[in-house]
């Protein structure tokens, strides 16, 4: 994949074993390589975890209470 989220584009090349992926980091500068490493995945997938617990405590509390 080249570029960044929905502008990345595959790109595939012929090798030894025929068709194969050239990594992505082959083809941009190291400073973007840099902030995408440091940047991560972002904070998104905590913060859904994190309310999926909330959840799953709120339903666990209802089905104490509902079966006293």
């Amino acid at each position: 994949m080249f570029g960044f989220g929905w502008l990345s584009v595959p790109l595939v090349t012929a090798g030894w074993f025929g068709v194969g992926m050239v990594p992505e980091f082959a083809w941009l500068p190291p400073e973007i390589n840099s902030a995408r490493i440091f940047a991560g995945a972002g904070a998104g997938r905590c913060l859904r975890r994190r309310r999926r617990g909330g959840l799953a405590a709120e339903l666990a509390g209802r089905r104490r209470r509902l079966m006293r």
